[in-house]
């Protein structure tokens, strides 16, 4: 009588009751409720959002599409908060991505990336200082209160402006002298077709013929070598 009872016990994990999902570790995912989340960028973040730059201050890229001007935040993000403070939306994993280097507005990560430029900036000799950084002599001011521009005692330059962060402006007018997508597509289907159009005139007029009767000579004279030895 005691067999069965020892099967039974071996299987008894088998036949208990499967978990509720209360009762698992992974946490459940919240559905997305539809709202989206206006998006305010910290001080000195830019961004391309839909092929737009934009930086703390612009306007909403999202109202400005239906008419209206808003400069507290600057666009709508398909996300929403749930009231565990978690975000649920298409778009949940890029806010984390945008607090993460310090782009949101009001967040911790935002204070220590301006912190971490300013280090920056002084590691590299952005401003001007009032000891040369290369031999440490005394940095002359000019009529107005001005630091000189290079050290008088070995000529180093006295702060590299031209490494300081790009500002939204100066970003635009980089950007502005490149062409639009469609702009580049047509141009450079305007020198496909000259390229071809300069191949037949070759070939038409037999500037191609010589390069054929050269590549048949060469040709002609591996096999010769292979046949002496």
């Amino acid at each position: 009588m005691t067999q069965p009872l020892d099967l039974i016990d071996e299987y008894v994990d088998e036949i208990k009751a499967k978990p509720k999902p209360e009762d698992t570790e992974e946490p459940i995912e919240l559905a997305w409720n539809g709202r989206t989340s206006k998006i305010s960028l910290a001080v000195g973040a830019l961004l391309n959002r839909d092929g737009r730059l934009i930086s703390a201050g612009s306007g909403c890229i999202d109202c400005l599409a239906r008419g209206k001007t808003d400069h507290t935040h600057q666009f709508h993000l398909r996300a929403s908060k749930n009231a565990d403070g978690t975000w649920s939306g298409p778009e949940a994993e890029h806010r984390l991505v945008l607090k993460s280097i310090g782009a949101l507005r009001g967040t911790p990560e935002a204070e220590r990336r301006l912190e971490q430029e300013a280090e920056l900036a002084y590691i590299r000799g952005v401003e001007p200082a009032s000891k040369c950084r290369n031999c440490g002599a005394a940095i002359p001011r000019g009529e107005t209160g001005q630091l000189a521009a290079s050290c008088d005692e070995c000529g180093a330059r006295n702060g590299l402006p031209e490494l300081k962060t790009l500002t939204l402006p100066q970003l635009k007018k980089l950007w502005g002298s490149a062409a639009k997508h469609e702009v580049a597509m047509e141009l450079e289907k305007g020198q496909i077709r000259d390229e071809v159009r300069q191949l037949k005139d070759a070939l038409s007029e037999g500037v191609v013929l010589p390069l054929a009767e050269l590549i048949k000579e060469l040709v002609g004279d591996v096999a010769a070598g292979k046949a002496r030895k």
